[in-house]
Formats: structure tokens, C-alpha cells, sequence
């Protein structure tokens, strides 16, 4: 047995040991969701006991040592069984997030491949060449001339007046 576990066995009765032991070592590995949620509310009423206990002892003028490291190890304990518990719902809700990810790419895929793709604006045609139905405005050498020159006028006054 650690050391931990002989110092917590010393404050602690033997029932009250026998709930932190799993908690306060590696066996919490062990435990499953619902061994989980039972144990909460018995670490946090067990917890609330000593530090009250404690907070009496010390209005009488006592120390209260003893039950304030009772109540640090069942506030520890708790931490723990609520982190592990924590893990273990993100864990699921992890692979439930996947699962329907998967499912919805395998539908997604299904999807794509059981229809055909629309042929494309030439495909009648033979992938012939299709002449354009709008005309194109062309630009004269001079007026392209001007026309670069003016673009460049109103960009240079955008950068001046900033």
C-alpha cells in the first residue's frame, strides 16, 4: 500500500477508507460511469461533514486538525471521481460525435454516386466550340491607354487621402 493510502487509512475510519481507496489510487481506472455518480454524493456529504466538523471544533477553541484533513481528502477524492466521470462523457460523447460523422459521410457519398452528373454546356454539341451569346466590349489601343491611366490617377488619390 503507498504511503498516501497509510497516512489517509490513520484519519480516516475503516468504511471511510474503503471509499477513498479506489479513488485516491490507480484502481480508478477501473471504475465505470454509474460506480461513478453513486460515489459523488457520498464523497461530497462525507466531505460537508468533516469541514463543518471542523469549523465547530474550531469555534470551541479545539485544533480541528483531524477533521480538516478528512475533509481535504474527501474534497480530493471528489475532484477526482468528477474529472474521471468527465473524462468519461467526453470520451462517449466523443465516439457518438464520429459515429454520425461517419454516417452522415457514408450517406453523402451514396448520395453523390447514384446520380449521374449534368452534361455540360457543350456536351449536345459534340464538345464542339459554343459561340458566345453576349458581345464583348472592346477596348481601342487609345482607349485602353486611357483607360490604364485613369485607374491609376484614381488609386494613387485613394493612397494620398488616407
Amino acid at each position: 500500500m503507498p504511503s498516501l493510502l497509510n497516512r489517509i487509512a490513520k484519519y480516516t475510519s475503516e468504511r471511510e477508507f474503503d471509499l477513498v481507496r479506489d479513488v485516491l489510487s490507480k484502481d480508478i481506472r477501473n471504475l465505470d460511469r454509474a460506480a461513478l455518480r453513486k460515489r459523488i454524493p457520498t464523497l461530497r456529504r462525507h466531505s460537508d461533514k468533516a469541514r463543518e466538523r471542523a469549523i465547530a471544533e474550531a469555534r470551541k477553541g479545539q485544533s480541528g486538525e483531524l477533521s480538516k484533513r478528512k475533509a481535504e481528502i474527501f474534497r480530493d477524492a471528489l475532484r477526482r471521481c468528477e474529472r474521471r466521470l468527465l473524462e468519461i462523457e467526453v470520451k462517449e460523447a466523443r465516439e457518438l460525435h464520429r459515429e454520425a460523422a461517419r454516417k452522415a459521410l457514408a450517406k453523402k457519398k451514396s448520395a453523390k454516386t447514384s446520380k449521374s452528373r449534368p452534361g455540360s454546356r457543350t456536351t449536345s454539341k459534340g464538345m464542339a466550340a459554343k459561340p458566345r451569346s453576349k458581345s464583348v466590349k472592346r477596348l481601342t489601343a487609345g482607349r485602353e491607354k486611357g483607360h490604364v491611366l485613369a485607374t491609376q490617377r484614381r488609386g494613387q488619390a485613394k493612397r494620398d487621402s488616407r
